[in-house]
């Protein structure tokens, strides 16, 4: 093949800068459409929660009656807990070169954010509340910063130590008053317990009944509801605790496991503040009750109206001429006519006509007799 021309290579060079053009474009605006931080799309969790089993990650309905799978993990994950204002779960990642702590997007997104500070590298219950992490190791409870502009972020702020031994896998934050609840499996069967996370004191909740002792409670979650659903890794069940009045039910939710964790993912108060009551108002007078109109077998007949015609113009008539006075009028020299003589009636005529005749032969009968 013959080598290109001068005209030939700059053509050539004009469209190896069109196409690095082109291409810087299209890398650049696939960075700016990325999330940053491995954050995922919300995924429609409102007021449910999620629950790792092993490395799988669920996604559960309000009711925790469904769940769909969401994701493999490509990290066994513990201490899961939801920060609402960020849309993502901070927990510890088990990785074999240790513990770090991580993000985790709703839509199963790892991200590491650097190795867990001393004390947190064996916690495996945790929940987040506001711009705070609780979490569990041994007998300490931790306060982890999670306030992503904080100069503080991911660093411990305070610890508390537990005032009783307890077994507990896994708590949650109620935000009706700020406490941890688990269920502690230490000593026998298990029983709802009670955290404050200011003095480390620990209760157990004498108004709810226990639950089986054997095995752990490893995902604990509180949905808004108020309902406290455990999942017990030997048995693979998902119990329910109403804790107002104790009552308690149970679902299958597949078989145990030995890593369980769960957080829930609230989009709303649950406690609603109540809004100030207004004055009360004055009562409105009672209305009127209707009265049904009687029932028509026809339409009702329209009373007749008297119309009063408007008053009729006369129509414009010409008066009559005047008649001729009968008084005569006699101007200087002039005599007026004599009046016809009278004309005797057609009658007077016929009856004159008829004894004319009469008298005639009368008078020749009466010269005859002479």
């Amino acid at each position: 093949m013959p080598a290109p021309g001068p005209l030939g290579a700059r053509r050539a060079a004009r469209r190896s800068a069109a196409v690095a053009v082109a291409l810087l474009a299209g890398c650049t605006a696939l960075a700016l459409a990325s999330p940053a931080g491995g954050a995922d799309p919300a995924t429609g969790c409102r007021n449910g929660f999620y629950l790792v089993k092993g490395s799988t990650l669920f996604r559960y309905d309000e009711s925790a009656g469904a769940r769909v799978t969401v994701a493999q993990l490509p990290v066994r994950v513990n201490g899961l807990g939801y920060a609402a204002a960020q849309g993502l779960f901070y927990g510890i990642g088990d990785y074999h070169h240790g513990s770090r702590l991580v993000t985790v997007g709703q839509g199963g997104t790892v991200t590491d954010k650097g190795p867990a500070p001393a004390g947190l590298r064996g916690a495996f219950a945790g929940a987040v509340t506001g711009r705070t992490w609780y979490l569990r190791s041994d007998d300490e409870l931790y306060a982890v910063d999670v306030a992503p502009a904080s100069p503080t972020y991911l660093k411990v702020r305070s610890k508390v130590h537990l005032s009783r031994d307890v077994e507990l896998g896994d708590f949650d934050v109620d935000p009706a008053d700020g406490a941890l609840y688990g269920v502690d499996t230490d000593h026998g069967p298990g029983r709802v317990t009670r955290i404050n996370p200011a003095t480390g004191a620990v209760t157990w909740l004498a108004a709810t009944p226990t639950l089986p002792g054997s095995g752990s409670y490893g995902a604990v979650v509180i949905t808004p509801d108020g309902l406290l659903h455990a999942l017990n890794n030997t048995t693979g069940r998902l119990y329910h605790v109403r804790r107002s009045d104790g009552r308690v039910t149970s679902t299958g939710d597949g078989p145990g496991t030995q890593h369980a964790d769960a957080a829930g993912c609230p989009h709303q108060d649950p406690v609603p503040t109540p809004s100030p009551t207004p004055p009360p108002s004055p009562t409105p007078p009672p209305s009127p009750v209707p009265v049904p109109p009687a029932p028509r077998t026809s339409p009702p007949t329209p009373e007749p109206t008297e119309t009063v015609p408007p008053a009729a113009t006369p129509p414009a008539t010409t008066p009559p001429a005047p008649k001729p006075s009968p008084s005569p009028f006699v101007a200087s020299g002039y005599k007026p006519p004599l009046p016809p003589p009278p004309r005797l009636p057609l009658t007077w005529f016929v009856v004159v006509a008829m004894l004319v005749p009469a008298v005639i032969v009368a008078v020749r009968g009466a010269v005859r007799l002479r």
